[in-house]
């Protein structure tokens, strides 16, 4: 994974992060969507 400015603005900062990657859907580009992806469900 290749880093992008906020990732490098993050790491300047010295604030903590993790990048995860996901299959892009082109017809859904929210942010809802990539949380969907990414953030197990609350139980």
């Amino acid at each position: 994974m290749r880093k992008t400015n906020a990732m490098r603005l993050l790491d300047a900062e010295g604030i903590a992060s993790t990048a995860k990657e996901y299959a892009v859907d082109e017809s859904d580009l929210s942010g809802v969507h990539a949380a969907d992806l990414t953030v197990p469900a609350p139980r």
